[in-house]
């Protein structure tokens, strides 16, 4: 009879080690191959066990392929046990420092002496993996966003009240500063938050969820949810009840570590983690190590392919991205699959200008989008698995054609997968052990493609495994003529022809997502078949998604009425269509007649780059496909709004900007407890704003084009950080020669009519003289010819007519006439600092005590020095001046 504290190998098949794995004596602990398993029993099985193997005594299963344990000094390595309490008893050593446990996933990360330790730790039965413990990185700053790429703008534009409202995004990894005015009071405190403020999560969060308060550009795709922050410090999933007590559904993960082809701790402890909590979709990038060769695992040095940063993103519940250009382009530094097993890794792309960070950001935003579309229709928010369907279900083709290594099921369509949201075209079930399910579809005429896709959240595989896929589920699609319709697949084997084939029919028992497209339908009956085979587990819910596209459709996605663009600037039109060939494009400007763009625009791309008129009002763009014509919406083309602070005084604000041709009015936007709300409408190009109705110092204008419709609003100023006064900008006042020069730069000079020059004298303010303002003119000079030596007080009185005077700054001279010292203070306490003035350079100051000794040397090289005499004991003291061996000046001073 097998012992308890044995590993044995077993050659089963599949059907077999599925019934295995739900004996109560048996230990699961590893797949090594297709039919190839190591197990161990829970105490002596209770009835007689066949082993078709032997006890495995190299324990270097134990390890991630590749691992060199030899030489290892102190550090810090992942242990995946089969008992906790029971590590924790046997390690109770200095040789084994435990740093944190999760109880979730069986896992512990310790900090190890040396090699001799890990050979030790390796020969517990209680030990089953142990990996080297990674550190998170950053994995790219994002430098602009544009949610027209994938199709994020036209889903706010026609679905306002689809904006993520009630709902929490988590972004793992350093903490958000609280201070941006794009999440202004939408960022929830949460102990799981780093230390560190960073600007990368800034930038992650705003692309996610700003509220597009600095500017019409920054809002993000759920541009009304709540955000918290987690550290990526922990690589493992965070609390499930601290995420679910702040109402997480999406956590977006911009990070990596080195590339780890195979199936580790993190990503085991993620599916546990998923399965518990099935709302919440994790969200990881691809990485930015696509133009490096893995190293290890089944693909090392097969050149740039499964590079992806991490092996938590091996995880088969989470949903990994990679990222696209905005001509839809994936370039080489982005990290693609397959994953280590051949799974497809990622499951899509998204916009990322800087890298696979931001596309991350734009699928959590995009994912938040549609569980709140879902949510409003069903008062629940949907699994993740539906939401990973969807998504693939709405992607565009794109790179190789089908499906891919590159860029997986696609490029995010936010566009289309609302609309499969909104016309519920999905369905959630689950299967029963050797069950099928049917579902019958009625697909009509003139549908151009048909694509189905299945999607699940599986059973948690264990830590070095050689496949993730615990339970195979499969999808089909049958026809009215009963032909059978099979994913589409594409091939695994290590070979790099073999990863660059184009996809392929046939049964997937890889992936937990499964995808099949069938151009052309005819018009009938089809049916949607899922099967399972050999469960782990005593039953499967999974997610059906389906979409169908019209033969020749066409839709514009950018620019939409919500859109306005800049004058003379690049944009991208965009468009949804089934038409293959070329189109006709034009532009209307102001209701003029329509001017060709060019007459040969490629559709399958489904953009044109495209320069703006430099001219301002309403324009049209319109596509002429055969005998067909579309418009998209009435957009504005503007210029800049720049905004310039009049004056900022205690009680108001006065705001200018420049005119903008054809504007009917402006409108003027403040910022609120949460997002810009309008403060008032106006026909003039400034306004006086009451500091009373500003809740913060932040304004906009936005010109309007009718009276409703608006342009491209301004950069939100914050008023009191612009560097304007109340009525002037600066005063100063400056020794020149023996006079002093004195400088006022006014902001405005509207209502402004004198200004008065004044100086302190005896500690009382005297008038000098008085300068007269005039219209538009904002610079102002007086000279004081009577200026003495030492330290002289100015001011400048602005005369305001209907507010009377206005005092600017003091502005401070110092002037030393020739060979004259000025010590201020005099006396002096130890906790201030001697001042010295003098117009000599390169002078040796020596302080000496009444004993004759030398007790501080400084050299003073500038007009005005600062001496610290804080480290002398009170008392009278003699100072000495000299440059090289000539005497300059000398005297007392007392210290206090």
């Amino acid at each position: 009879m097998p012992k308890s504290d044995s590993y044995f190998v077993i050659s089963y098949s599949n059907n077999e080690i599925q019934n295995l794995r739900k004996s109560e004596s048996v230990r699961y602990l590893r797949k090594l191959s297709a039919t190839k398993y190591i197990i161990a029993f829970n105490g002596v099985p209770s009835v007689p066990f066949y082993i078709k193997g032997q006890s495995k005594d190299d324990n270097s299963w134990k390890l991630p392929s590749g691992t060199n344990i030899a030489d290892q000094k102190e550090c810090k390595y992942v242990v995946c046990v089969l008992d906790i309490d029971a590590f924790i008893k046997a390690n109770n050593s200095n040789d084994v420092n435990i740093i944190n446990i999760y109880d979730d996933s069986q896992t512990i990360i310790i900090r190890i002496k040396d090699d001799k330790t890990l050979n030790q730790l390796l020969e517990l039965s209680n030990v089953v993996f142990v990996k080297p413990y990674q550190s998170a990185k950053e994995e790219s700053p994002n430098s602009f966003q544009d949610n027209s790429v994938n199709k994020i703008n036209i889903v706010h534009h026609e679905n306002p009240f689809i904006a993520g409202e009630d709902l929490t995004v988590c972004v793992k990894e350093r903490t958000i500063d609280k201070t941006d005015i794009d999440l202004k009071n939408r960022i929830i405190n949460s102990e799981l938050e780093d230390s560190q403020v960073s600007l990368h999560a800034n930038q992650i969060a705003t692309m996610i969820a700003g509220g597009g308060n600095t500017l019409h550009t920054a809002r993000g795709a759920s541009w009304k949810s709540r955000v918290m922050s987690s550290s990526f410090d922990n690589l493992f999933p965070d609390n499930i009840r601290e995420l679910q007590g702040n109402g997480v559904t999406v956590q977006n993960h911009s990070y990596g570590v080195a590339i780890e082809n195979y199936y580790g701790p993190e990503a085991h402890a993620y599916d546990e983690s998923i399965n518990k909590a099935p709302e919440i979709l994790h969200v990881f990038s691809s990485g930015n190590s696509g133009e490096e060769i893995p190293l290890t695992g089944n693909y090392a040095g097969l050149g740039r392919y499964s590079n992806i940063t991490g092996n938590m993103k091996m995880s088969k519940n989470a949903l990994v991205v990679g990222g696209h250009s905005r001509e839809l382009q994936v370039d080489s530094r982005i990290s693609r699959g397959p994953a280590y097993d051949g799974r497809i890794k990622p499951e899509v792309v998204a916009f990322g200008p800087e890298g696979s960070s931001d596309a991350a950001a734009v699928a959590s935003g995009t994912a938040l989008l549609l569980q709140d579309a879902y949510t409003q229709i069903n008062e629940k928010i949907p699994s993740c698995d539906l939401v990973r369907s969807v998504m693939i279900a709405g992607a565009d083709d794109v790179g190789a054609v089908g499906i891919d290594h590159v860029t997986g099921y696609g490029a995010i369509n936010a566009y289309r997968s609302i609309q499969l949201i909104k016309n519920k075209w999905f369905y959630q079930d689950s299967l029963q052990d050797n069950q099928d399910k049917l579902v019958s579809l009625d697909v009509p005429a003139g549908i151009k493609s048909l694509k189905v896709t299945l999607s699940w959240i599986d059973p948690a595989a264990t830590a070095g495994d050689v496949q993730a896929l615990v339970n195979d589920i499969d999808l089909k699609v049958i026809d009215d003529d009963q032909n059978t319709i099979l994913p589409w697949c594409l091939s695994s084997y290590p070979h790099i022809d073999s990863l660059s084939l184009i996809a392929k029919r046939r049964e997937d028992h890889l992936n937990n997502n499964e995808i099949i497209t069938i151009e052309n339908p005819r018009e009938g009956k089809y049916i949607i078949k899922v099967s399972s085979k050999a469960l782990a587990t005593s039953y499967q819910k999974y997610s059906v998604t389906f979409f169908m596209d019209s033969i020749d459709s066409f839709k514009w996605t950018y620019p939409t009425g919500s859109d306005p663009h800049p004058t003379n600037s690049e944009k991208y039109l965009r468009w949804n269509t089934t038409y293959n060939g070329i189109g006709d494009l034009a532009v209307s400007v102001n209701g003029s007649s329509y001017v060709t763009i060019s007459n040969s625009v490629s559709l399958n791309g489904g953009f044109y780059k495209w320069l703006t008129p430099d001219s301002t009002g309403t324009a049209v763009v319109r596509m002429k496909i055969h005998d067909k014509t579309y418009y998209s919406d009435t957009f504005y083309i503007t210029p800049p709004v720049n905004v310039s602070i009049g004056y900022n005084c205690d009680d108001e604000v006065m705001i200018n900007w420049n005119a903008i041709e054809k504007a009917t009015a402006y409108r003027i936007y403040t910022l609120g407890d949460l997002f810009l709300k309008p403060l008032t409408e106006v026909g003039d190009t400034s306004f006086i704003i009451k500091k009373g109705h500003l809740v913060d110092e932040y304004v906009a204008v936005e010109p309007l084009m009718d009276k409703k419709s608006g342009g491209v609003r301004s950069i939100s100023y914050n008023v009191g950080t612009q560097g304007v006064n109340c009525y002037y900008l600066t005063f100063t006042a400056q020794a020149v020669e023996s006079s002093a020069l004195l400088t006022l730069n006014l902001s405005t000079s509207t209502q402004v009519q004198k200004i008065i020059w004044q100086k302190m004298v005896g500690g009382i303010y005297l008038s000098l003289d008085e300068s007269a303002v005039v219209n538009e003119e904002l610079l102002y000079n007086y000279t004081d010819h009577s200026i003495t030596g030492g330290i002289t007080d100015y001011r400048a009185i602005i005369v305001v007519k209907g507010r009377g005077e206005v005092l600017t700054n003091t502005a401070r001279v110092y002037y030393a006439e020739k060979e004259n010292v000025y010590l201020y203070p005099n006396p002096v306490r130890t906790t201030e600092e001697l001042e010295i003035l003098t117009n000599g350079d390169n002078l040796l100051l020596q302080i000496i005590d009444v004993q004759g000794r030398v007790v501080k040397r400084q050299i003073l090289n500038t007009l005005l020095s600062k001496v610290s005499i804080s480290d002398l004991p009170p008392g009278l003291y003699i100072y000495r001046l000299q440059r090289g061996s000539d005497f300059f000046s000398s005297g007392r001073i007392v210290i206090k």
